[in-house]
């Protein structure tokens, strides 16, 4: 099974959470606009912008806090571009060292009872809602540890 984590495995009712990548543990905006990339079109953007978004701060924190919990699975949605499919693979294992990725724009269709997403899209927390998931707006301007304590209590309950 490589890296992947064999709690997921282990019950037929295991929770999961679904985490993102782009403003949650990585800091696209920052990136997107620094000098070297203002004038691209996320579109055209090559594999080089996506492999060297920085982290923030408390990334590397918040996603080991995250999988002393629960099996975490990086859901991201790439761009069109082919070369950011490559990138955020990239990054996700030089960062995170591992595969436990999924890497798709219909993040609603890996919602269920036992699943909870934790993104910074609204749009995509509502549809990964209506789909029958658990969700968790987040925000990097509050404090992290407040969203690792929302997953605490929602992983605890039957």
């Amino acid at each position: 099974m490589g890296s992947y984590d064999k709690r997921i495995w282990t019950t037929p009712n295991s929770k999961i959470v679904f985490l993102d990548i782009d403003g949650v543990v990585g800091d696209f905006e920052s990136h997107w606009n620094s000098p070297k990339w203002q004038n691209w079109e996320i579109s055209d953007l090559p594999r080089e912008f996506w492999e060297t978004i920085p982290l923030f701060t408390y990334s590397k924190d918040f996603y080991k806090a995250l999988t002393d919990i629960v099996p975490v699975v990086f859901l991201t949605s790439p761009s069109s571009n082919p070369e950011c499919v490559a990138g955020k693979h990239f990054w996700i294992e030089k960062h995170f060292k591992t595969r436990d990725f999924l890497l798709g724009g219909c993040k609603w269709a890996c919602a269920h009872h036992n699943a909870i997403l934790i993104d910074d899209s609204q749009d995509k927390i509502e549809r990964f809602g209506l789909a029958g998931g658990h969700t968790i707006l987040f925000s990097n301007k509050f404090p992290w540890q407040s969203t690792v304590e929302t997953v605490k209590r929602w992983a605890s309950m039957q």
